[in-house]
């Protein structure tokens, strides 16, 4: 069903209430409807902080004057900074365009993000990617890529992803300011990230077929709604013991693990118990990977983290304490 103008007047009732606004999946500033919801936004409550991810290739003086009259917090998709590979990676875009955008909507915001997607056809222009983001004091991101398969990572073989980690062991990023470490600590988390495939590859041949069915079997549709009870979030809580003390969590971490989430603030109040992120967390994750996360994430990263499952949660869980 298309959203049309009686959507938008539906939202009336909201915006008055809101402090943030984010504007996802495919090209924001594409979409015609999100033109007429931040008209809106401005006319009933203009301090609301929108947030926008796009690809940098459209810019125009539409887009300029939004910029400039609300709070948008723009973030942007760059894989490459070599012209020929851009353009292979980004069909009929063109690469001076979008640097030129990025630098523009880089000017009109403090600490832009730039989101980058490490695969096959870029892994070597990362530590460039994150100097040039060091250099114009840009926050860098990653979002990483599980499949298709033949362009994920994790599928190489053990030497290449040795060969990737050599390389990036070898960066010799600089940590002088808050943010270089900040943009450090996030390609670090890449860097771990395939050391563990390589374990993971040494400890299991068939380490490939393995994940790429755990990836699939855990793929939720953007639609699926899964009920839970108080029940079950008790089991998960007794699950994701039972799952990290089996590789070599204590007792003691695994507890503090249990104290962490209850105590954990977040910015609304939800409609579920904080205990259910456990539930969500063995869904997406093996145990290894929650005590290989839990072991190298720094406690920003792990805070960021769990903030993002907690929102997760909201839009995939139905929460029925009477089942």
């Amino acid at each position: 069903m298309p959203y049309d103008d009686t959507f938008v007047k539906q939202l009336e009732p909201f915006i008055p209430h809101l402090s943030e606004a984010k504007f996802y999946g495919g090209e924001p500033f594409l979409i015609n409807i999100y033109y007429e919801i931040w008209d809106l936004i401005f006319r009933l409550k203009p301090k609301v902080r929108i947030f926008a991810q796009t690809n940098a290739t459209l810019l125009n003086e539409k887009i300029k004057n939004l910029i400039k009259r609300q709070r948008f917090e723009v973030s942007v998709s760059l894989d490459s900074l070599d012209k020929n590979n851009y353009e292979a990676i980004r069909k009929n875009a063109s690469f001076e365009n979008t640097m030129r955008h990025i630098e523009w909507f880089g000017a009109h915001q403090k600490n832009m993000t730039v989101i980058t997607t490490p695969f096959r056809l870029n892994w070597k222009e990362i530590p460039d990617i994150v100097r040039f983001c060091n250099k114009n004091q840009y926050i860098f991101n990653i979002s990483p890529v599980y499949h298709p398969e033949h362009l994920a990572l994790w599928s190489l073989s053990k030497e290449e992803l040795s060969e990737i980690s050599d390389f990036y062991a070898s960066a010799n990023m600089p940590q002088h300011s808050w943010l270089e470490r900040k943009n450090n600590a996030v390609f670090g988390e890449l860097l771990q990230a395939i050391k563990y495939w390589i374990e993971c590859k040494e400890n299991q041949p068939s380490f490939n077929n393995y994940y790429a069915g755990y990836i699939a079997s855990n793929e939720t549709p953007d639609k699926e709604n899964i009920t839970v009870s108080d029940m079950d979030i008790d089991q998960a809580v007794i699950d994701f013991i039972s799952r990290i003390k089996s590789c070599g969590i204590s007792d003691e971490k695994a507890n503090w693990f249990i104290k962490y989430i209850d105590g954990f603030e977040t910015p609304i109040k939800y409609p579920f118990p904080k205990r259910l992120i456990l539930h969500y967390l063995q869904r997406i994750h093996t145990a290894e990977e929650l005590v290989h996360i839990y072991n190298t994430s720094s406690e920003e990263q792990f805070r960021q983290r769990i903030a993002s499952a907690f929102n997760k949660i909201s839009e995939m869980y139905i929460y029925d304490r009477r089942t």
